[in-house]
């Protein structure tokens, strides 16, 4: 199975409709290919609300899994992810965004790398600020989608975001903009 692709989506600010984009791109690959597709929350100040977009409710989270020790590989994976009947994969955040502080950037680097080889396509929502942890997944993307709407505010911040995205070396062909 060739190598997956990670599309990271990010906001310039909140509020412009980047988590049902995550949402509805990740049910729309699985739909329209068929394929299984992987839908992760990273956006730690929003907490929970892809919980709510998906209707999944989940037994397990990301704190848990980067927490976890063991090689990553499918068996060891499933039990960590919550499956929709669509054929999307998800996992979310704790619902509290304090449960999210102190969570393992180097086992979010490990997740990423094995998902690659275990799905075709995964999607993070990692909110509007470039934290530590939306940094690795940035790292490991294909593909930056930047959502933005027509207003003042909008442009502004994602113009300074999209500066800092090029400033942190990431290539301008990799960066794209849902309006």
């Amino acid at each position: 199975m060739a190598e997956g692709h990670i599309i990271t989506v990010i906001g310039g600010k909140g509020g412009v409709g980047k988590s049902q984009v995550a949402t509805n791109l990740a049910f729309a690959f699985s739909g329209e290919k068929r394929s299984k597709t992987l839908l992760l929350d990273f956006d730690q100040r929003a907490s929970g609300d892809l919980n709510l977009l998906t209707g999944i409710k989940t037994n397990k989270n990301l704190k848990d899994l980067f927490n976890f020790n063991g090689n990553i590989d499918p068996r060891t994976f499933q039990p960590f992810v919550n499956m929709h009947p669509s054929g999307v994969h998800y996992i979310g955040l704790p619902n509290d965004p304090v449960a999210t502080e102190g969570m393992s950037v180097d086992g979010a680097g490990k997740v990423l790398k094995a998902v690659k080889s275990m799905y075709p396509l995964t999607v993070i929502d990692v909110g509007t600020e470039i934290t530590d942890l939306t940094a690795k997944a940035l790292e490991h993307s294909t593909m930056i989608l930047v959502v933005i709407t027509p207003d003042l505010l909008a442009l502004n911040q994602t113009k300074r975001l999209v500066s800092e995205l090029i400033t942190m070396m990431f290539p301008k062909e990799m960066i794209h903009f849902v309006f």
